[in-house]
């Protein structure tokens, strides 16, 4: 099944979704798989991710997930995590941002 958005002006443009979780796999592993479902979903919604830039842990199953079922995907990374060579090697689009975690969770969600 199919749903179109749409407004009494036209088509709806899809959303850019901002996830921000984990950059660890955790222990339970029921998280993993959602995190695998949500970046699968995003993908077939027609929906960008945008997340925390890290290819580790849940972000990293997130955004995997998404690209391999075809979708697009915004990395927002802080110079800093970006210098220890923590970033996916597979974005289409990276933002290395400069300041404090605080800014960044501001700069990750307002994109």
């Amino acid at each position: 099944m199919s749903v179109a958005l749409t407004t009494q002006s036209g088509p709806l443009a899809p959303a850019s979704v901002c996830v921000y979780c984990a950059a660890s796999p955790g222990n339970i592993p029921a998280h993993r798989a959602a995190a695998v479902s949500v970046g699968t979903a995003l993908a077939r919604a027609g929906r960008t991710l945008i997340y925390g830039g890290s290819s580790k842990g849940l972000m990293g199953i997130v955004s995997s997930s998404c690209l391999k079922a075809g979708g697009d995907v915004t990395g927002i990374i802080p110079y800093a995590m970006a210098a220890t060579g923590d970033t996916p090697k597979f974005w289409l689009d990276v933002y290395a941002v400069n300041c404090d975690i605080f800014t960044y969770r501001f700069v990750s969600r307002g994109l």
